[in-house]
């Protein structure tokens, strides 16, 4: 049930989460207004009041403004204030509505890129991994005792590698939620470092040289 915040004399929580259940099956226009509250729920008219004045503003979260008044009838500047209070507030809860989509947006978006950063950039060192563990299987049965080691020893680096590359994408993963000072990054030792996740077959060498890349400060 929703939560009721009252202001000044009104009825008690259950006359009101009773009249919440009332609106909730009932069709309204902009604003409801009657002079027997009582016939709605006996509890509102126990109370003493006779009147309600009602302007839902959002009905999906219980949003409705209630007015209690002990005897009178509404007169009709009172119904269009009310009606325009409750106008003003829909467009409120309206823009709330929107700028929860368009976050929910943003993050599912944000989500696609992690997910489609991991599926790529994770096949590569896996793909040299398994490679590495091919190699150390036919020199065993080749029965070569010293290359298993030279692969053993290449494989721990690469794994050391992967486990950088996965807290680098957590990082990336989190990088529009904060703000970072720039830092220098040495691109020749990025691109070494990426050819060798790559793991090139044999026979296949990859050169060339790495340009200058001025990075702005500030």
């Amino acid at each position: 049930a929703g939560q009721a915040s009252r202001h000044e004399a009104t009825p008690d929580e259950e006359a009101l989460q009773s009249l919440l259940a009332w609106l909730r099956g009932t069709t309204l226009g902009t604003v409801f207004a009657t002079d027997d509250a009582a016939a709605l729920d006996p509890s509102v008219g126990r109370a003493g009041f006779s009147g309600l004045l009602v302007a839902p503003y959002a009905r999906e979260q219980d949003g409705y403004l209630m007015w209690f008044r002990h005897a009178g009838a509404w007169t009709d500047l009172e119904r269009a204030a009310a009606e325009r209070i409750g106008s003003e507030l829909r467009q409120v809860a309206l823009g709330q509505q929107r700028m929860r989509a368009t976050a929910m947006a943003q993050a599912n978006a944000e989500l696609d890129r992690v997910t489609y950063v991991v599926s790529h950039d994770l096949r590569a060192p896996l793909r040299a991994i398994s490679s590495l563990t091919e190699f150390i299987e036919e020199d065993l049965r080749a029965g070569k005792a010293e290359e298993p080691f030279k692969h053993l020893a290449t494989l721990r680096a690469r794994i050391v590698r992967l486990d950088d590359l996965i807290q680098g994408i957590l990082r990336y993963s989190r990088s529009g939620q904060r703000r970072h000072a720039p830092v220098a990054v040495d691109v020749g030792l990025l691109v070494r470092e990426t050819i060798d996740l790559l793991a090139p077959p044999e026979g296949i060498e990859i050169v060339g040289r790495v340009a200058y890349l001025h990075t702005p400060h500030g």
